[in-house]
């Protein structure tokens, strides 16, 4: 009698198809990146693919790693050497699947990041925003009723989480938010386009704080890693639901960025 409780490649097949990883183009190797053991008991989510991550879900007895940021990308040139060598020394001895959905963990209307940030704050009527890599990675939507800055900034902190950084140089009332998770910060540029009161980004970029300014738009940082918590978590109902049997855990490895 079989003891497992899912197959890798039955759930491989769903994540290709929910999260629909070959339509959408982007810098990241998306998809199953390590091939580990064919019968799945428990599958580890996190937000990025480090050593840390990798032995936290070898010591919990995964068969899975789930990740946002995987370990290989595109543009990378490919030695394996040095940490990498040791990160995949970790998984090919413990026998642990890898699998990595980058922007498809950013853009999906259900479990990615900016859409359940969306849905804590209650933007209504949501709609693609922030374009990367000829994608739009974000959405843009309006709440219920206008905001006063200060009560928005409140209401941000009580269900998304710590505002790090402030830009605040445009409307003291909001009623349209922009969001763009994790790197964000370029789609400033396009807040007076879609007429966005302010941004909800993870990561401030020197060279935008001008751009902010002189635009007269607010934009918030939350940190990178905060604001991609989300969609590995909610991917992680959404697995639970499909695989019953699967136990399902989050590992946790704040960078503070």
């Amino acid at each position: 009698m079989c003891d497992y409780m899912a197959k890798r490649d039955e759930i491989v097949n769903f994540l290709d198809k929910y999260l629909k990883v070959s339509e959408i183009p982007d810098s990241s190797v998306n998809g199953l990146q390590v091939e580990g053991k064919g019968d799945v008991k428990k599958i580890a989510l996190a937000v990025d693919a480090c050593q840390y991550v990798f032995d936290e879900a070898h010591s919990k007895g995964a068969d899975m790693i789930i990740v946002h940021h995987g370990l290989f990308w595109k543009d990378d040139e490919m030695r394996i050497t040095d940490i990498l060598k040791k990160r995949l020394e970790t998984l090919l001895k413990s026998g642990i699947s890898l699998y990595a959905a980058h922007l498809p963990l950013d853009v999906h209307i259900d479990v990615g990041n900016n859409a359940c940030m969306a849905k804590l704050i209650g933007l209504k009527e949501i709609l693609p925003f922030g374009k990367y890599h000829d994608v739009d990675c974000g959405y843009f939507g309006w709440l219920e009723r206008e905001y006063a800055l200060d009560d928005f900034l409140k209401l941000v902190e009580d269900k998304i989480g710590n505002v790090q950084v402030k830009h605040l140089f445009g409307v003291k009332k909001i009623r349209t938010v922009g969001i763009v998770s994790g790197g964000g910060a370029f789609a400033v540029s396009e807040m007076l386009e879609h007429g966005i009161d302010i941004l909800i980004s993870g990561e401030q970029k020197h060279i935008v704080y001008n751009t902010t300014k002189e635009l007269c738009v607010n934009a918030v940082y939350l940190g990178h890693y905060a604001t991609e918590t989300f969609g590995v978590k909610a991917l992680g109902n959404k697995l639970k639901e499909k695989f019953k049997d699967v136990e399902i855990v989050f590992i946790d490895n704040p960078t503070g960025m």
